[in-house]
């Protein structure tokens, strides 16, 4: 069980990663379309975005927190909590956007935080299981 603590420890450490940079080329692909996010979007359309990154980022510095349990359980709310953000953004754009490399992102990077947050349960659990094992 330690072993599957200790890989759980580094998958949760590359999909968060993985999830943060995801969510910057998100950033990035939209300045660099701003111009025509601006015409075809007619709500703020980089607001949501920064605050799923701020989820983003919170879910991976809260983890490695020594609060104990409460670490994984805000880390894990923080996702899902991005991931439905990011479900509710999608919708909003998907209105106005029918096709485009910005709305496929936002589905990945649903996808990515989904597979952030079952990481963390994976991580939470093995770590329970170590410490009263």
């Amino acid at each position: 069980m330690i072993k599957a603590n200790y890989y759980a420890n580094w998958s949760t450490a590359i999909i968060t990663a993985i999830n943060v940079a995801w969510i910057l080329e998100i950033i990035i692909n939209g300045f660099i379309q701003r111009k025509l996010l601006n015409s075809y979007v007619k709500q703020n359309w980089k607001l949501p975005i920064f605050i799923v990154l701020a989820l983003s980022l919170s879910a991976v510095i809260v983890i490695y927190f020594p609060l104990g349990l409460t670490s994984y359980v805000i880390s894990f709310f923080a996702l899902v909590v991005q991931t439905l953000i990011a479900a509710d953004y999608h919708k909003v754009l998907s209105r106005f956007i029918k096709d485009s490399w910005y709305l496929t992102s936002i589905k990945v990077s649903m996808i990515i935080s989904i597979l952030s947050a079952l990481s963390i349960l994976f991580f939470a659990i093995t770590a329970i299981a170590v410490t009263d094992y």
